[in-house]
Parts: C-alpha cells; structure tokens; sequence
C-alpha cells in the first residue's frame, strides 16, 4: 500500500514537471547564399558559469529543436567549422520559445572584411609587462613617443626623458637588441607607432646574471619594443625638410630596410631649432665645456644635480647641431650567429647667456652671490658598437661586445661673478674669461661564455671586462678679482694660466658563475670575481711669463696622481623558483687593496679592508594578473681620483676645490618594492613603487669661507645620509561608449636628508616633494585625439645651519597634446608645456610660462606627402629657468632659449611591405549579438 501511495505521488510530481518545462526552435542558414546549414551545433550554457545545459544539431534543412528547457535564463550559442560563432541571451519561460532563422557568417568572408584583434591590452608574464600596441590608439604617423603617453604606467617627461612605473628608463631595445648603440631618444622619436606590436617592460640585468640566474646587483629599467611581423619586410622611413623665421631650419631623414631579422637603418638631421635629434640622455651632455666649480644641489623635486657654476650648463644655449648615422643587425645559421653594429657622429655648437642668483646661508649671517655667463660651446662625438653572438652548439654561448668612442670638445667663455652682502654692498667680485679644448678616447669590450650542463640548471659562465679611457684638455684662464671688507676696497689679485691635464683609466676585471640544483625548485650559485684598475691623473698648472708664454709651472697647482684598485669578490645565493614564487638570497665578501700615489712628492698610502654584500630578492605572481615584488642590496662606491688627488684647483678664484687623499668608500643599503595590477577589461591597472636608501661615509663637501670671501672646498666622509621615494599611478576609464575618457593619478613623494659642512658646523639639510599626477586622454578615430598631463606639487627644504633657510612653495606643471582631424586629410595638431611655480620672495622675478605650440598639416598625397605650417611658441613665453636648493644655499638660474618662430615643412612618409613574405597572426573569432 505505501509502494502505491509513493508511485503516485512521483507520477503527479513528473506531469507537474513536464508541464512546466518547454522547448526552444529555430533554423540555421548561410548569411551570403540563405542557404540551410546542416550539422551545425546549438548550445545551450548556464550564464552563471557557462555549463553545458543541453545541446543538438541542425537537420538537413536547417531546423533545430531543443526539448524540455527548464524556465530561466540561458546563453545560446551557435557553432560551425565554416563559419563564425553566434552568441545570444535567452530567456525561458511558460511558453515555448521560437528563435526564428540564426544567420551565420562565414569566415573566409569575415576575415576579408573585418579586422578582428585579441588579446589583453596589458599581461604580467613574470617580471615582465607586456602591453598589446593596437590595443592604444594612436593618429596617423604617430611616433613610439606618442604611443607611450598613453600606456599606463608610463611618463615622458617635455624633455623626452622616459619612466615607466616610477623608474628612469635607461635602455630602449628592438626586438630584444641595441638599435643605433641603446640611444633611447632615436628610438622614440623615429620610429612610428604602427610598427609596434607589443611593448614590454623589465629590469634588464647583466647577461651573466640573466643566464646563471645570480643577482650581481645590475639592473636597468628597460623597455623592448617588439615590431610586427608584417613591418620587418620591406623598408620604411620618413623625410623632412623644414625653412622658416628667424633663419630656422630642420631637415632630417630615416630610411630602415627590414628583411625578417636583418635590420639596416640609417639617418641624418641638422637643425637650429633646438631639437638635438638626440636621446634626452646624451642630450643633456651636449654644452660642452670643463664642469669647474661643481655644487651638488637638490632641484624643484629634491633630486641631486650638479650646477656648472661657470656657465656650462648643457641645459643653456640654443644648438646648431648635425649627427648622422648607420645600423645593421642580422642573424644567421638559424639564428646560431647574431650580429649588432651600429656607427654615429654628433657634432653640436652651442652659444649661451645665463644669469644666477643665489643666497648663501651661515649660523649668523647670510650673503648673496649673482653671475653672469656668455658661452660658446661645441662637441663632436664619434661612437661605434659592434655584437657578435654565436651558440657554439647547445649547450654553449659565446658573446663579444665592443663599443668605441671619441669625442673633441671647445669652449670659449666669459663670466662675471659677484658675492654681496645684505646691504648689497660688495665682498668681492671675479672678471673671468677662459678657452679650453678636450679630447677623449674609451673602449669598452665584454667576452662572454655560457655553458650548460647535461643536468639540468647546472650551468657554468665566464665573464671578461676591459675598459680604458683617456683625455688630454688644455684651459687658458684669465681673472681679475676684487676683494672688500666693509664696503671699501681691499685689494685685488689676478690669474693668467694654462692647466694641461691628462688622465688615463685602464680597468680589465673577470667573473666566474656556477650554478647547482639542489632540489626541484632550488639552486645553488657561487661567484668569484678580480678586478684591477689603473687610474692617473697628470695636472700640469702654468703661468704667464710676461711674454704670452706659458712655461712656469706652478708647484701648489700641479700634481701627478695615480689610483690602483684590487678587488676581489666571492659569494653564495640561493635561489628558489617555484609555481607564483621567485625568490634569493645571497652574500658576498669583497677583499679590497687601494694604492694611492703621490709621485709629485712621492708619498704612497696603501688600504686594505673587507667589505660585505648582503641580498635578498622575493617575486610573488598573485592571482588576478597582479605581481609583489621586494628587494635589498649592499653596494659600495670608492672615491674618484678628482676627488682624492691632493691639490688645488683654482679655476674659479671665487670657489676653490681641494682634494682629500684622506677619503673612505662609502657604503648604501637599498631597499625596494613594487607593486603591478591590471584587469584588462575594466581598463584598470594600478602600478606602485618605493626605494629607501641610507648611506655610511657618504661623500659630501667641508666648505670654509674666508677672510675675502672665497668658498674653499674639500670633499669629505659623512654617515646618516637618507633618501626615500613612493610613486604610484592608478588608471582607468571614465564614461562608457563613445563618451568613455582614459583616466589616470597617482602621488610621488620624496624625502632626502643629506649633510655637510660650513665653516667646520655640521648642516643637515631635509628636503621633501609631494606630488600629484593626474591624466585624461581620448582618441576618436579621424575625429579628435588629445592628452593632458599635470602635475600639483608641494616642496619644502630647509637646513639646520640658519632657519632663514627655510622654503616652502608649490608648483603646477604639464603637457598637453591635441589633435582634430578634418577631411581631405587636413588636421591641426597642438601642444603645450606649462610651469607655475610661487614665487620666492628672495629672487627677482616670478617664472609662469606656457609654451604654446600650433601646425596644420595636410596630405596631398595619399597619406605619404605632406606640408606642414607650425608655429612655435606662440605665446612668445618660453625661457630658460631653474630653481635649486643645496644644504646650504638657494639658487635661481636663467639661460637663453629659442623664443617664438614659424616652419614650413615638407615630409615624405614612405612604407613598402614585401606581404608575400610577411606572416600574421591567427585569431580566433566570435560575434556577439
């Protein structure tokens, strides 16, 4: 009886079931012919979890039926090998559900008139992060520059200089090799962004520590460029010609001939418009000139710099400069024998006007120094690299790279300084005009090999340094000095001189690296290393004999010097390697013997001391595409031979350099930290980092002032030094559909404490920035692009010797860039950079300036010729300025730069791809409805 009860309630409750359940139909055709499509697959998946719920096929003509659908929501997808998925939302209910005809598009067809892109815009693969170039959109002809402005992450400052996630970029590769010798600004600027198929960021490391997998403590911020498949045949390039007022001009051109992985490029550029045409690195080197009376300063965001008191300053002048040069790269024997050569010449002459005004603070007092500089520099540079790399078989590599310089530099100067006091009246004053040339040689070559072992991770690597440099300079000074005490003159003194100086550095070193497995995940390394270093230095002073000969040496001003180092390094570091996991930890001892001689007196001083390395680095791959990363190394640094000779340097009568034979090395702990997330379809990526750093007998400087006024200076050992800096960059979007906006902020905080010395009283001097970084960009395809990048800071320095001291001010600063594209292939293409700045009440002026920038360009030959009318600095606002802060003085410093002119320029863009020889990319394809 119970049995019979049950049976009826399960025969009620399946009537109850089957009537509540319903089917789904439909057909499916052939969107070109609307013809049925047999066998094709209909799916129906969960939306929660995208599970199979039930599934069938099409029949003969077409039609589908899928029975006894439970209510609810469900993805129905529609799947063929010919042709394109179809995706659909569907809802269920009591009612049976008629799709009607589901249209499917072939793929061969799709493929010809749609171009499908995939992939994330942003990966993390390990260390690595790679961003998908198309995924960026940039206007036609836009350079690598420009793409980059528009990745997270990344800054590029008005100078061109490069950060990405916080940190100055130091090399720029293509397709993972040197182009043009590693000079970053002739990568960024030639090239086009079309080229480019992902752009990957790393801490690049020696080649050594690469392949071993020990960190020797070498690291670079790097950024390699991948280009597409299709770009490396055929050749690309583009051609300037550009003439306008005052009598400026800019004529450049690019050619780069690519066959699958041999690279020939080459260039040429002469301009007096104040583009140099080169990286923003060498850029800065271009003013030429003996850095005489240098000061280490800390500038509007508390870097340390160091301020050519005599008006050499390579920020000051407007250029004329011409340089040129040739690439070829190229591997051979499938990819067994690769080879890297490039050649360049520079030659830049710059003429240049600065003013400085500066206040110099002691316990009790305070006084002002002012000066004026003309200058006429120029520099010619030859350099040369040469790579060849060659896998003897498979197990061994061997790699030789050379890399030959030269560089002659003359510089003429005339320069009038005055120290005051607060009254304004005089505590002397120097008339100084001056002449010098310089010729400078270096090599540098590294032979490398690597051999692996039949065990797997055990690996063996031979490392061998030679570098030697040389210069010969020649300067002719001439002063006139005044000194005054109350006001009322004193007395004077005048110098007529030529200093000859030859220096030399000869330094070959050799590393071993052996590494060990010890289990699955963890390795043993054990490194060795000796290096020997020769340097000299032969400082010949002679004076004036009356007769315009210069043949009377002047003993206290003449010295030859000589610095030998012998060290020798051994470590162990454990590394373990497993899953999300990448960690160290390693230490060294480095045996060290300095031999310092005096041979003018002949006096010898010998040191011996040891020195200890410890490290430890931790890599952690979270879920969700984010990476922690954490770190900390020992590194020490021996003083320069400048630093140590024992003499008078008296090239400015006013400020006086003294060397110190009594010198230690010093000693840095560095920890650091970084932080990288991105969740590519949200278009939100987070990216953070910090260094902290403390230094034991830091190198810093022992000032007197004396009786008349002169600074005399020495540098000596202090410990305490400390230095600290966060930076963080957050982005996203804003808005959704053709409303959306790119979005990015983040803060950069940085604090120094740094020491030295004035008139035998300890200064410390503490300098913090507080920054805040916001960024708004948008690209409309043939419509509109632009970019805006500010930044508000906050500055605070102040020193212990004198409260006076004390400055607090705040800045706002950025660049703009926009662009409206027209029809007829017409557009208009602004930029602008921007500095605001409070003013301080101790110099004479106040220093907001926005240089505006303005050109209409038009094609009027399909997208290869062009003409381009561009106004620059329209505001005529642009001026040469700089404010700094060192432990004990403040400085604001103003140079000459190019003001407001127009150009006229023709520009050939030119582009052949072999497309026969040229590969693609598979994708997968899915249309959603």
């Amino acid at each position: 009886m119970k049995k019979s009860i049950f049976s009826l309630f399960c025969l009620f409750f399946s009537c109850i079931s089957a009537n509540a359940q319903t089917i789904i139909t439909g057909s499916v055709a052939d969107t070109t012919q609307d013809k049925a499509i047999k066998n094709a697959v209909i799916i129906l998946l969960s939306p929660k979890d995208s599970v199979l719920y039930k599934f069938t096929r099409s029949d003969a003509a077409g039609n589908f039926v899928l029975k006894n659908v439970q209510p609810g929501n469900y993805i129905l997808m529609t799947n063929h090998p010919y042709f394109a998925d179809i995706v659909e939302n569907v809802t269920v209910d009591a009612k049976d559900v008629a799709m009607g005809k589901l249209i499917l598009t072939s793929k061969s067809k799709l493929l010809k008139e749609v171009i499908i892109k995939s992939g994330s815009p942003i990966k993390i693969k390990g260390d690595t992060t790679v961003y998908t170039a198309d995924s960026f959109k940039v206007k036609d002809g836009a350079s690598v520059e420009d793409l980059l402005r528009k990745m997270p992450g990344f800054q590029v400052g008005k100078n061109g200089e490069l950060k990405a996630m916080g940190e100055t970029v130091k090399n720029v590769l293509v397709d993972g090799e040197e182009f043009f010798g590693n000079d970053p600004g002739m990568v960024l600027k030639n090239l086009q962004a079309n080229t480019v198929q992902e752009v990957q960021v790393y801490d690049k490391k020696s080649d050594q520590a690469t392949f071993t997998g020990i960190d020797d403590g070498v690291k670079e911020k790097t950024v390699n460029l991948k280009l597409k498949n299709n770009k490396k045949q055929g050749y690309f390039g583009k051609a300037e010609v550009g003439g306008g007022t005052p009598d400026n001009y800019t004529n450049s051109a690019m050619l780069n001939a690519f066959k699958g992985k041999r690279k020939l490029s080459a260039f040429g550029f002469m301009s007096n418009t104040g583009k140099t045409g080169l990286g923003w690195q060498e850029a800065e080197k271009f003013g030429g000139g003996e850095m005489d009376g240098m000061t280490t300063n800390t500038d509007d965001e508390g870097n340390t710099w160091y301020n050519i008191t005599r008006g050499d300053d390579a920020k000051e002048g407007i250029p004329k400069n011409w340089n040129g040069g040739v690439h070829y790269s190229n591997k051979y024997k499938g990819d067994s024998l690769n080879i890297n050569s490039s050649y360049r010449y520079s030659k830049i002459n710059s003429p240049g006007f600065s003013k400085t005004f500066s206040r110099t603070y002691l316990p009790d007092t305070s006084w002002g120094n002012n000066s004026i500089a003309n200058s006429l520099n120029s520099r010619q540079n030859h350099n040369s690299s040469f790579t060849i790399e060659s896998k003897l078989d498979s197990n061994n590599t061997i790699k030789f790279v050379n890399k030959v310089g030269a560089s002659i530099k003359e510089g003429n100067s005339n320069y009038y300084e005055e120290n005051i006091t607060s009254q304004n009246t005089f505590i002397n004053n120097s008339t100084q005009k001056s002449s010098s040339t310089s010729n400078g040689q270096n090599y540098k070559g590294t032979l490398t090999w690597n051999h692996k072992f039949k065990k797997l991770r055990r690996t063996l690597s031979t490392n061998i340094d030679l570098t030697i440099n040389h210069t010969d300079s020649k300067i002719f000074l001439s002063s006139f000095n005044n000194y005054y005490k109350g006001g009322a003159f004193l007395n004077k003194d005048s110098v007529d001189q030529k200093t000859q100086n030859k220096s030399d550095t000869k330094t070959i070193g050799a590393t071993f690296a052996y590494t060990e497995p010890l289990s699955k995940y963890l390795s043993l390394g054990v490194t060795y290393s000796v290096n020997q270093s020769k340097n000299g230095n032969n400082r010949n002073v002679l004076a004036n004999d009356g007769t315009g000969s210069y043949a009377k040496k002047i003993d206290s001003l003449s010295n030859d010097f000589d610095f030998n180092k012998l060290v020798q390094r051994t470590g162990v570091n454990f590394r373990w390697v497993k899953k999300r996991v990448t960690a160290s930890v390693g230490s060294a001892f480095s045996f060290n013997k300095f031999i310092q001689k005096n041979n003018t007196k002949s006096i010898r001083q010998d040191y011996d001391f040891t020195n200890y390395f410890p490290s430890a680095n931790i890599s952690l791959k979270l879920k969700g595409n984010k990476n922690l990363r954490f770190g900390y190394g020992g590194n020490a640094q021996a003083p320069s031979l400048q630093q140590l000779q024992p003499i008078v340097d008296n090239s400015n009568p006013l400020s006086v350099s003294i060397g110190n034979s009594n010198l230690k090395q010093s000693f840095t702990n560095n920890f650091s930290g970084n932080f990288g997330w991105s969740k590519p379809l949200s278009d939100n990526s987070v990216w953070s980092n910090f260094t902290y750093s403390t230094t034991n007998n830091a190198f810093t400087q022992f000032n007197t002032v004396d009786s008349i006024g002169r600074n005399i200076y020495q540098t000596v050992n202090v410990s305490g030094n400390k230095r600290f800096n966060l930076n963080a960059d957050y982005n996203t979007s804003i808005g959704s559909g053709k409303k959306k906006i790119g979005f990015g902020f983040g803060p950069n905080i940085e604090f120094s404490r740094n020491s030295d010395f004035i008139n035998g009283n300890k200064n410390v001097n503490t300098t913090a920035s507080y920054k805040l970084r916001i960024s708004l960009n948008k690209y409309v395809e043939d419509k509109f692009d632009f970019y805006l990048d500010q930044n508000f800071g906050y500055n605070k320095s102040s020193s212990s010797i004198n409260t006076s001291s004390i400055t607090k001010y705040w800045t706002y600063t950025g660049w703009f860039g926009g662009s409206v594209f027209f029809k007829h292939n017409l557009s208009i293409n602004s930029n602008a950079e921007f500095e605001y700045r409070q003013k301080d009440p101790r110099f004479p002026q106040n220093n907001n300036f926005m240089t505006w920038n303005l050109d209409v360009k038009k094609y009027v030959y399909k997208k290869e010729l062009s003409l381009k009318l561009s106004v620059n600095d329209i505001l005529n606002q642009n001026r040469g300025y700089e404010r700094n802060f060192s432990t004990y003085k403040s400085t604001e410093s103003y140079y000459n730069t190019l003001k407001r002119f127009w150009l006229l320029t023709f520009s050939w863009e030119f582009t052949h791809n072999n497309k026969s020889n040229a590969t693609s990319t598979n994708t997968t394809t899915t249309i959603t409805k």
